[in-house]
């Protein structure tokens, strides 16, 4: 019970730094809306329910709509570690933090990587944190490329375009 009210009360502080917001298309992991709330589990929902309910509002312009949707394949337990460093290091420095605060945070992120070069543990709030992180360009370049069309929910990605041009976003993915 200890590590897990730590753990919330870590998640707390991280909902407040710049450098660890979600972008608005991504929907892994909505940080509380109130100091209040502990119920970890109520974010993983929220978010999923808001992300269905962005990709259908985001097919009401188009004329022939379609979803394509992707899953990144055994994604928790192929994130690489060096990768997710980096992250939580860029993430850390945008957050201009105190010198002793930002080690704390990246003693906590870095211990929730599992052993080895690669792979995170799945179910964890922080995990969901770091997986933010780890496809953080991913998102950045698809949102460029498709704007409010993009959608993210930790690996599953949904992108609303016309019919016919489902085979640039697949490309575009791939």
């Amino acid at each position: 019970p200890v590590s897990a009210l730590l753990e919330i009360e870590i998640l707390g502080r991280l909902a407040q730094l710049k450098g660890f917001q979600n972008r608005p298309n991504v929907f892994s992991y909505r940080w509380p809306t109130r100091s209040s709330e502990k119920r970890v589990f109520e974010y993983y929902w929220r978010g999923y329910v808001e992300k269905n309910k962005s990709v259908l509002a985001a097919a009401q312009p188009f004329a022939d709509p379609v979803v394509v949707i992707a899953d990144v394949s055994a994604f928790y337990p192929s994130l690489n570690h060096q990768l997710i460093g980096r992250e939580i290091g860029r993430a850390l420095d945008i957050s201009e933090l105190q010198p002793d605060e930002r080690d704390i945070l990246a003693v906590h992120l870095t211990q929730s990587v599992a052993a080895g070069t690669k792979g995170i543990p799945i179910g964890p709030p922080t995990s969901h944190v770091l997986a933010n992180l780890a496809l953080r360009s991913l998102d950045e370049q698809m949102q460029s490329l498709h704007g409010s069309a993009y959608h993210r929910y930790v690996d599953d990605i949904a992108i609303v375009c016309e019919k016919g041009e489902a085979g640039k976003v697949i490309r575009d993915l791939t």
